[in-house]
């Protein structure tokens, strides 16, 4: 809990805008991921909610995943893309604690960092841990428009994985 409590300071604190005033109209672009790693410690995986998607992503993202999930259903193919958790970027990883920082952000995008430290789960690589997330705001709430990670040897991004299971 104490981990959480630090992540978040230390996130908001780099993330801060100069003004308290700005700070109170408009959220952070790193607290829509800091709450899906809050989700994840307390067991839940929370883009496998259509709802907490419809809160977290974007509408094109979202729907984008919507349409996978319904084509996957009609075909009677089991499991729709992406085959695992991309929060976590694992198939059952528990999750002990993770670090965000903001790579990048102007008024429109930001990319946030997601550093993970697994309790149980063997990585391949160092490149594994990290999971990109890359942001867009209508002016009022950021959402993720894309995530991010590898899974070594390759590169993956949520959005082509779903795009590519349509084709």
């Amino acid at each position: 809990m104490r981990r959480r409590a630090l992540a978040i300071a230390v996130l908001l604190a780099f993330a801060a805008p100069a003004s308290a005033a700005a700070m109170k109209s408009r959220p952070q672009p790193g607290a829509v991921v800091a709450s899906l790693y809050a989700a994840e410690q307390a067991g839940r995986a929370p883009l496998s909610d259509p709802g907490e998607r419809a809160r977290a992503l974007t509408p094109s993202l979202s729907a984008l995943w919507s349409v996978v999930e319904a084509a996957a259903k009609r075909r009677n193919d089991g499991d729709p893309p992406p085959d695992f958790d991309v929060v976590t970027n694992s198939q059952g990883s528990t999750l002990k604690s993770y670090a965000l920082a903001i790579e990048r952000a102007d008024a429109t995008h930001a990319t946030v960092i997601a550093t993970l430290v697994d309790d149980n789960w063997l990585r391949a690589s160092a490149r594994e841990k990290v999971v990109r997330y890359d942001l867009v705001s209508d002016g009022s709430l950021w959402r993720i428009d894309d995530i991010h990670g590898v899974a070594e040897p390759r590169a993956w991004s949520l959005r082509a994985i779903l795009s590519e299971s349509l084709k």
